[in-house]
């Protein structure tokens, strides 16, 4: 039993520093997470379409619990706002932007 609850510990630990570092840090200072950048999006500011920033990544990443406690209808809303956000993205004033192949892009999309 003991090592069970060892395991789980280490796999809940685990997955909360790769969330911490891929769903927050990265997608702040770089604006990229693994995914976005395979698929080639960013997450900017909407004001100013700079980076937002370690603590503001992880407030987003915080702020998806409401993506999640509206049953995940939050995570949804992209299919049919007009700005491709989710409930965090409008929370925290971001959008996910298309990079495209070159790098720079302005289309919209999250």
């Amino acid at each position: 039993v003991l090592l069970e609850q060892n395991a789980a510990g280490l796999g809940v630990l685990a997955w909360l520093v790769i969330w911490v570092y891929n769903g927050c840090y990265l997608n702040g200072t770089t604006g990229r997470s693994w995914g976005k950048r395979v698929l080639r999006l960013k997450l900017v500011r909407m004001a100013d379409s700079q980076l937002i920033g370690a603590g503001a990544g992880f407030v987003r990443g915080l702020a998806h619990i409401l993506d999640i406690l509206t049953l995940g209808v939050g995570f949804l809303l992209p299919l049919w706002d007009a700005r491709r956000q989710t409930l965090a993205d409008k929370v925290m004033k971001t959008i996910v932007v298309s990079q495209g192949k070159t790098g720079s892009g302005v289309s919209q999309t999250s």
